[in-house]
């Protein structure tokens, strides 16, 4: 998926879903070296990094119906703040526009002149 950053820039709409991606791999790739986690090889770049799943009662309730936790970034069901804005805006930008039209067909009509002469020939 691309991203129009120049029309939409992250300073307004947040990260886009890879840069969050890329950024939630780096933040557990450093945390498992730190803890002395055997990361195996990382290719920086590519789609090559491990996640290991967790499996905990207290985080059962928080996974949603495609696997992954709905506040995780790298999840299947994960929906970044960026796209939560944009389709808010796309919405309320759709019934404003419904709104105006309905107002503009609500609107007074010039009504035609009723008034007839009479022609005399």
């Amino acid at each position: 998926v691309w991203f129009n950053n120049t029309a939409y820039p992250n300073e307004f709409y947040g990260p886009t879903g890879p840069e969050d991606s890329q950024v939630q791999a780096f933040t557990f790739l450093v945390r498992d070296q730190r803890l002395g986690v055997n990361t195996r090889k990382v290719i920086f770049g590519g789609e090559t990094m491990c996640f290991w799943d967790l499996r905990a009662p207290w985080l059962e309730p928080l996974r949603g119906p495609n696997s992954g936790i709905v506040t995780e970034i790298n999840a299947v069901n994960y929906v970044s703040a960026r796209s939560r804005l944009a389709t808010s805006q796309f919405v309320l930008r759709f019934f404003l526009f419904a709104g105006h039209l309905w107002h503009t067909g609500r609107a007074p009509q010039p009504q035609p002149n009723l008034k007839k002469e009479l022609i005399v020939i």
